[in-house]
């Protein structure tokens, strides 16, 4: 053995001591023994670490069985061999229920060594497959987290995420979504064809045909379909398609995900529709701002010693102010000047009517 082996040796007899490392250097065990005959060499010695313990039973001041208790307590993994002159099979049979790892007879020290090697070697395999039982414990723990960790994205998604087979048959669905789009629980959903969330039949077979019904895999797209809950509303959703994808690459069924639009639609409606209203708003001042500038005068008066020039510009398209002149007489210009007082339509309006008196 290359490295050295620390032994404690419960022995209170020098002799059979010395029999026994003469024994171990026979075998090439390379070690460094601790004789212990009392209970306080033993705990000493056990402190300081040890890899192996050598018993025997018939300890004057000291029961063996109880190093053996104590030693299985601190650490279950130590070996422990009994080494005795006590014969019999009944006291074999009692070490070894007890916990011990071997026994041999001191009249048959052949044995010793292979013993002890044989269990250095078990508890090394023991020491190794618990090491390995232990990274085990701790990989499936690793997995179940991230299991779990991916359990609660997919349930926390707002979206309802439908995971198909190739029949289009509902795998999994998360939930709360579910229920709060289409008013489903998830048992009431999976294992079922995914066509009872369609509103309309064409097109449950119009995404079959566009994606979810090929064999290959292709790129996924969004659609807007008509859904319907399970009180019978029927809404209008955003459907993302996709390929469900194995390690591999390859199809092994579907992904929808669904998304209810219908307050976005109506928004976007009225967003049109107040664009629409501006545009024609902007239509109807463009012409009024034409109109206004064709009633004021568009010549100038000719009047000996005066030169008159006049000139309009509303803040807004339209206004309320305006301007006139009527020649009463080659010699008498009469002038009008207007201010209504605001800006906009309504003032244009009250400067047409109050032109038109005038």
């Amino acid at each position: 053995m290359n490295e050295l082996l620390r032994i404690i040796h419960l022995e209170d007899d020098p002799k059979d001591a010395d029999l026994v490392k003469t024994t171990l250097a026979a075998e090439g065990i390379a070690c460094d023994i601790r004789i212990a005959a009392t209970y306080d060499d033993f705990a000493a010695a056990l402190d300081e670490g040890i890899d192996l313990i050598l018993a025997d039973l018939a300890l004057p001041t000291f029961d063996a069985m109880t190093a053996l208790a104590i030693v299985r307590e601190k650490d279950p993994e130590i070996p422990f061999i009994f080494v005795t002159g006590r014969q019999g099979e009944e006291a074999a049979i009692e070490s070894l229920k007890s916990g011990a790892t071997d026994y041999v007879l001191k009249n048959r020290l052949s044995r010793l060594g292979p013993a002890i090697n044989r269990a250095l070697s078990e508890a090394f395999e023991r020491t190794e497959r618990r090491m390995a039982e232990v990274d085990l414990r701790r990989a499936y723990s690793e997995k179940n987290e991230i299991a779990e960790s991916y359990q609660n994205l997919f349930t926390s998604i707002r979206d309802v995420i439908v995971v198909t087979d190739n029949e289009r048959t509902i795998l999994h669905v998360n939930s709360p979504a579910l229920k709060e789009i289409f008013g489903y629980e998830r048992e009431e959903a999976e294992g079922k064809s995914v066509r009872f969330l369609y509103a309309d039949e064409e097109e449950y077979l119009r995404t079959g045909r566009e994606l979810f019904g090929l064999s290959e895999s292709v790129k996924g797209k969004i659609v807007e379909v008509n859904l319907r809950r399970k009180n019978g509303d029927i809404f209008i959703g955003e459907l993302s398609l996709m390929r469900r994808l194995d390690r591999k690459g390859l199809s092994s069924g579907n992904i929808g995900i669904f998304r209810d639009i219908s307050e976005r639609k109506i928004a976007e409606e009225s967003l049109r529709e107040s664009e629409m209203r501006r545009y024609q708003l902007q239509v109807e001042l463009a012409c009024a701002a034409d109109i206004q500038a064709k009633l004021l005068p568009h010549s100038h008066p000719q009047l000996s010693g005066f030169d008159i020039a006049a000139h309009c510009l509303p803040a807004h398209q339209v206004g309320g102010d305006f301007f006139d002149w009527v020649e009463v007489d080659p010699d008498v210009l009469g002038i009008t000047l207007g201010d209504v007082m605001g800006k906009g339509m309504a003032a244009a309006m009250l400067m047409a009517t109050v032109r038109a008196v005038i």
